[in-house]
């Protein structure tokens, strides 16, 4: 619009030397162009200034919407500088961690204040808290439960996410967020579930120790004395060929079903429970399922294990039990490697196999071949499960307890 403005002042000048009226008519035109010009450029300032406006007013908008959800939301949140230091947390983390906003900020997860425990109560060291490892790995982290103790409040426990904020100018996180909730009570009602379920697991075994022992010295006994009185018939008998025949076969079916009714017993409570060690429990369970399931099964006492209770023998056999039928029936192995060892305070069951490895999606389902079964007997005895796959095949499951050395 200036450039046509200047075009036309330059072909009125000649004219206006020339002709009075037609300078006039031309410095008219000028003006008339010149307020056209300013006009238009008045009316994009005006819609610039009115958009820009909007768009400030859309701002504010969204950031209190966003400064709602910050402070009303039951989840606490906490934001960590690239040092780990806080610099914001909303009402629901200050009221879940008891620290007051003036002694949060600024305060590290390497703080002692927070004396941080793992859930099996070991201590928890800042470096391992979840937003720590993200600002050193940029990984995120999720479902990380800590306990944090306090003389007023006793031990409270959270689950923990945390996310990267990254910078693209710079290879490591410039901030991490951490979500986390109070989980204080699902775990005290998880306890109160695992000494139920222990007090179940302690009925049932009674329960088959006793019908292990009805069946050994019941039944077992009168198919014993039938057995003798078949034996003794048939020499009554004479050498009749049928009657031999079929006394021979009823004394067959007496050995199977005394054959069978052993199996049974011994699976519903192991004779040898009581007065064999582990590695030798283990290892004549190996010959039997190894004869059923066509595994070659090694059972290997690396370090001589302590003297176990036989309730913890029994809980480790069952663990163990349930390991090896898990391998028969899904890892397509032809052999099996059990490594029993003790070092400070714990004793462990290694089991490997060489078959496929387990997939991805089972090591994520805590409920898939009875890991949960196997997590719950361990859990009785404050022990744990844990299972991996190999580098290019074959999975190893590990059982471990506590073990207390005896005092000198």
């Amino acid at each position: 619009m200036r450039r046509s403005t200047a075009v036309y002042a330059a072909a009125a000048l000649p004219a206006a030397h020339a002709h009075p009226g037609i300078a006039v008519t031309a410095l008219v035109v000028l003006v008339g162009i010149c307020g056209v010009s300013i006009w238009f450029l008045l009316e994009r300032l005006r819609r610039a200034n009115a958009a820009r406006g909007a768009g400030d007013a859309q701002l504010r908008a969204s950031e209190e919407r966003l400064r709602r959800i910050f402070e009303t939301m039951t989840e606490g949140l906490v934001v960590q500088d690239r040092d780990g230091a806080i610099i914001d947390a909303n009402p629901a983390a200050i009221d879940i961690l008891g620290v007051g906003r003036e002694r949060l900020f600024g305060r590290t997860s390497h703080d002692p204040h927070w004396q941080a425990i793992h859930a099996n109560g070991t201590p928890f060291p800042g470096e391992e808290h979840p937003a720590m490892v993200t600002l050193r790995t940029g990984r995120a982290q999720r479902h990380q439960i800590m306990g944090l103790r306090s003389a007023e409040r006793g031990v409270r426990w959270i689950s923990i996410n945390s996310t990267p904020i990254v910078d693209d100018r710079q290879a490591t996180p410039a901030a991490v967020i951490s979500t986390f909730f109070d989980v204080t009570e699902l775990r005290s009602s998880y306890e109160r579930i695992r000494e139920l379920a222990q007090r179940l697991e302690v009925v049932r075994a009674e329960e088959r120790r006793d019908v292990a022992l009805s069946l050994h010295e019941g039944i077992a006994q009168d198919l014993f004395a039938a057995k003798l009185g078949v034996a003794n018939l048939l020499h009554r008998i004479g050498r009749d060929p049928e009657h031999a025949r079929a006394g021979e076969e009823v004394l067959r079916a007496v050995d199977q079903c005394m054959e069978d009714l052993r199996q049974i017993a011994n699976e519903l409570h192991p004779v040898a429970i009581a007065h064999q060690s582990l590695a030798q429990i283990l290892s004549r369970h190996a010959d039997e399922f190894g004869r059923a399931s066509g595994l070659q099964i090694d059972v290997a006492e690396l370090t001589p294990l302590p003297r176990l209770e036989e309730p913890v023998r029994l809980i480790l056999f069952r663990a163990a039990q349930e390991v090896l039928t898990n391998v028969a029936r899904h890892a397509s192995a032809r052999s099996v490697r059990i490594v029993l060892r003790a070092d400070a305070g714990t004793v462990s069951v290694e089991i490997s196999d060489d078959g496929v490895g387990i997939h991805d999606a089972a090591l994520e389902k805590p409920g898939s071949l009875g890991l949960v079964a196997i997590r719950e007997r361990l859990g009785v005895l404050r022990g744990g499960f844990s299972i991996r796959r190999g580098e290019s095949s074959g999975t190893t499951a590990t059982l471990y307890v506590p073990h207390e050395e005896p005092r000198g």
